[in-house]
C-alpha cells in the first residue's frame, strides 16, 4: 500500500468519525426538540387541571388511571416492546399517547379522559427505557468517534437532554400565561377589600371564596385555543420522531412474547433481593409524594391535614391602578 492509498484510508477514517458525530449530535439535537415539544404541553397542562377541569373527582381518577397504568407498563412491558418493534417506534408511540391525552382536554368528559390517561400510562414504562437506551447509544457512537471519556460523554448527552425538558417547563407556564391571561380591563372604583379562606378550610364553595376571580374556570374559548395549541406541538413532535429520528439496532431474544413478559415481571421482583435495590424504593416513594405537589397544580387540602394552620388571606384591590396586596396570618 503506498502512501497515497494510506492517505485516502485516513482521511476516509476521518470522515466517517465526522459523520458519527453529526449523527450522534443530530439524532440527540431532534429527541431533545421533541420532548420539548411534547413536555410544553404536558407541563403546561398539569399546571392548571384546576382551572382546565374542575370537576375534582374526574382529575383523581384520571391521574389514578395515568399512574397505575404506568406501574404496570413499567413492570411488563419495556423488554417485550422495545425488542418487537425497536426504540424508535417506542417513542414515537409515546409521543402520539402525549397529543391524544393533550387532545382530550379540550372537551373534558370521563370516557375520552380516562381512556387516554390509561393510554398515556401504559405507555410510560417503555417510553422511560427507550429514551434511556437512545441516549446512551447516541452518547456510545459519540465516544468512538472522538475518543473521550464514556463516563464524560454520557453525563453530557443526558445533561443536555434535561436541560430540554426542564426549559418545556417554563415555556409551557409562559404559553399559559399568555393563552389565559388575566384581563386588563378594570374599571374604574372605589377599593374593595375582600377575605378568602386557604388552608386545611378552603372549600371553594364557600360565601367568600365564589368570588375569588382566580378560581373562575376558563373561558371555552381560551381551553380550545390553548389545547390547540400544545396539540399542534405535541403532533409536530411525532412527525419530527417518525420522520427525522434515526433508528437504532434491535436485539432479539429467541423467547416468545408471554415468556419476554413473564421474564421482566421475574427479574423486577428478584431485584428486590438486593439490599441497594430495596433501599431504593421508600426513597422512590417519597419522591413520588413530593413530585405530586411540586409538578402538578394542588388547590385543595383534605381533612386529615387538620394540624396545619387555618389562614385567612385579606386581599386589598386597588381598581385605579392595578395592584393586589397579601395579608397573611395564621
Amino acid at each position: 500500500m503506498d502512501s497515497g492509498e494510506v492517505d485516502a484510508t485516513v482521511i476516509g477514517g476521518e470522515e466517517s468519525y465526522k459523520t458519527t458525530r453529526r449523527s450522534a449530535m443530530r439524532n440527540l439535537f431532534i429527541l431533545c426538540l421533541c420532548y420539548f415539544l411534547v413536555g410544553t404541553g404536558s407541563w403546561a397542562l398539569s399546571n392548571i387541571q384546576s382551572s382546565m377541569n374542575t370537576d375534582a373527582t374526574l382529575r383523581s381518577c384520571s391521574q389514578l388511571a395515568t399512574y397505575a397504568s404506568a406501574m404496570i407498563s413499567a413492570l411488563l412491558l419495556p423488554k417485550w416492546s422495545i425488542q418487537k418493534i425497536g426504540c424508535k417506534t417506542v417513542l414515537t408511540i409515546s409521543f402520539l399517547a402525549s397529543f391524544v391525552q393533550t387532545l382530550s382536554n379540550i372537551s373534558v368528559c370521563p370516557e375520552t379522559t380516562m381512556l387516554a390517561s390509561l393510554i398515556f400510562g401504559l405507555t410510560r414504562g417503555p417510553h422511560a427505557v427507550a429514551q434511556s437506551l437512545y441516549i446512551k447509544e447516541m452518547a456510545v457512537r459519540f465516544q468512538e468517534a472522538t475518543c473521550k471519556n464514556l463516563d464524560t460523554t454520557l453525563g453530557l448527552f443526558f445533561g443536555i437532554f434535561v436541560l430540554s425538558v426542564e426549559i418545556s417547563r417554563v415555556c409551557g407556564s409562559l404559553i399559559s400565561c399568555f393563552v389565559l391571561k388575566i384581563k386588563t380591563d378594570i374599571s374604574e372604583g372605589h377599593n374593595i377589600s375582600v377575605n378568602f379562606t386557604c388552608g386545611v378550610e378552603f372549600l371553594f364553595e364557600a360565601p367568600e371564596n365564589e368570588r375569588n376571580i382566580n378560581l373562575i374556570p376558563s373561558s371555552t374559548s381560551e381551553r380550545i385555543l390553548l389545547i390547540a395549541v400544545l396539540s399542534a406541538m405535541s403532533l409536530f413532535a411525532v412527525l419530527l420522531a417518525q420522520f427525522l429520528l434515526e433508528p437504532i439496532e434491535r436485539q432479539y431474544e429467541k423467547k416468545s412474547d408471554g415468556c419476554i413478559v413473564c421474564d421482566s415481571l421475574k427479574n423486577n421482583l428478584r431485584r428486590l433481593k438486593d439490599v441497594d435495590q430495596l433501599l431504593l424504593i421508600p426513597f422512590s416513594v417519597i419522591l413520588g409524594l413530593l413530585s405530586s405537589f411540586f409538578s402538578y397544580d394542588v388547590t385543595e387540602v383534605s381533612e386529615p391535614m387538620l394540624l396545619l394552620p387555618t389562614i385567612t388571606v385579606n386581599v386589598t384591590i386597588l381598581l385605579r391602578k392595578p395592584q393586589t396586596i397579601l395579608n397573611c396570618g395564621s
